[in-house]
């Protein structure tokens, strides 16, 4: 069998150019009309460079999160106690009313009572006002019925804040 020479003249050229070619690695070697430089496609950096980063974040974050939590924490006590002592005070400007309704009944037997604004004795620029009311009791002669209203605050009805407190006392209408 004869081989012709031009069907394997195209083989014997692609073997001589793969030859010539080097084997594949990780560095590719480049000449520019400069020194020949070795390009790796590695990364110079170690492989857990990040973690450290995202570590970092991670406690970041916790840290944020307790600190904002603490922050809520001492905000919604320091409102409760606020509210807390709004309420004792409007306890004792009820007490004060009572003090106020005896005193003026004493002294004058036919007071029927008032408004008494005490907004000058409060701390602070709320407003506040106790108001007195006495009454005959009817199913006794010797005794009054004293209604005693306190208010603490703005009577406005966006105002969440303002405090009413009322209570009602029996006494001997003899003194």
């Amino acid at each position: 069998m004869r081989q012709t020479p031009a069907l394997h003249a195209p083989f014997e050229r692609i073997e001589r150019i793969t030859s010539a070619l080097p084997p594949p690695s990780g560095r590719v070697e480049r000449s520019e009309g400069r020194a020949k430089q070795k390009l790796s496609t590695q990364s110079p950096r170690p492989p857990h460079q990040g973690a450290a980063l995202i570590y970092v974040l991670v406690c970041l974050g916790i840290s944020v999160s307790l600190v904002m939590t603490s922050l809520k924490s001492s905000l919604t006590h320091r409102r409760q106690t606020s509210h807390l002592l709004r309420v004792e005070q409007t306890d004792w400007l009820l007490e004060a009313g009572l003090v106020r309704a005896h005193r003026q009944l004493r002294d004058d037997s036919t007071y029927t009572g008032e408004i008494w604004s005490v907004s000058d004795a409060i701390r602070g620029d709320e407003p506040a006002e106790i108001e007195i009311e006495v009454t005959r009791d009817d199913a006794s002669e010797d005794s009054l019925i004293v209604r005693v209203s306190a208010r603490l605050g703005q009577q406005e009805p966006e105002n969440p804040r303002r405090i009413q407190r009322s209570h009602t006392w029996q006494i001997a209408a003899a003194f």
